[in-house]
């Protein structure tokens, strides 16, 4: 995961994605970018911070909500 001051994409991964979708959290909307219903890059920001998370294996949507529960 990468946090860093601004509200810039901070992720370093400027692949094209098929698929993007934006989850609404309680805190904050979470792009997430992926190909076929599998999504590996969430960015976010919150109180003038990006994040980023990228991960190895695509997940799917509701994997995602997980995942930023516990690491948000």
């Amino acid at each position: 995961m990468r946090k860093s001051q601004g509200t810039e994409d901070n992720s370093g991964d400027f692949n094209r994605y098929p698929d993007v979708e934006t989850l609404t959290m309680a805190d904050a909307d979470v792009t997430l970018k992926g190909a076929d219903g599998r999504f590996t890059l969430a960015l976010w920001q919150k109180d003038g911070f990006s994040y980023s998370l990228n991960l190895s294996q695509g997940q799917n949507i509701e994997s995602w909500v997980e995942i930023l529960c516990s690491v948000k």
